[in-house]
């Protein structure tokens, strides 16, 4: 991995924060367990390819993934599941769609339990109770303004790889304190992290070395 790729937006976002201390030794977070690895095991709540779950979260089949469509109705804590069952056959939960947590103001902390795909643009954009955000396994992209005024939001773990963090990804999450990669990071873009006025600790891999 090319250190420039991983610490040259960090750096960047470090002129604007004020001073961030980046440890090449992050503390390792605990990847969930294979019981934690959920499936969602039912046959009710299906309508044709739309999926509701009992806290009223939206999931779409399409193209054998299921995407997140609408969590307006989320409420305190909630755990994604890695994948939901439609007619004894699992298919795996690969991405969040563009807005579908946006104001969502009672939603309080999300886990993703498997791996991710994407995080469309704008997904918990102005979640102003979120404060906890963990990913489980990897993640392959953030996308613009996923993140974006979460004024809650303290901790953000990332258990697995990272293959990029889009611009304004976190803008004005004005609360964060800490960010954890233990995976691969790939490229975070300058203004990922802008305004993050708390921002004083980003953890990052000891196999983060420079090529």
């Amino acid at each position: 991995m090319n250190w420039k790729t991983c610490f040259l937006p960090l750096l960047l976002a470090a002129a604007v924060l004020g001073s961030v201390t980046a440890f090449a030794d992050g503390e390792p977070v605990g990847t969930a367990k294979q019981d934690e690895v959920l499936t969602e095991d039912t046959t009710d709540g299906w309508v044709e390819n739309t999926y509701t779950d009992k806290q009223g979260i939206t999931y779409e089949l399409k193209d054998n993934t299921i995407t997140v469509t609408d969590g307006s109705k989320a409420k305190g804590e909630i755990i994604i599941p890695a994948t939901i069952e439609k007619g004894w056959i699992s298919y795996p939960v690969t991405s969040i769609g563009d807005t579908a947590f946006c104001r969502c103001s009672t939603l309080e902390s999300v886990t993703f339990s498997g791996s991710v795909d994407s995080i469309g643009d704008n997904a918990f954009q102005y979640c102003i109770a979120l404060d906890t955000v963990t990913f489980s396994g990897d993640v392959r992209s953030i996308g613009f303004g996923a993140f974006e005024s979460c004024g809650a939001l303290d901790t953000v773990t990332f258990s697995g790889d990272v293959g990029s963090i889009g611009d304004d990804a976190f803008w004005g999450c004005d609360a964060l304190n800490t960010v954890t990669f233990s995976g691969n990071v790939g490229n975070i873009e300058g203004y990922a992290f802008r305004y993050c006025t708390a921002l004083t600790t980003i953890y990052v891999p000891v196999s983060t070395t420079e090529d």
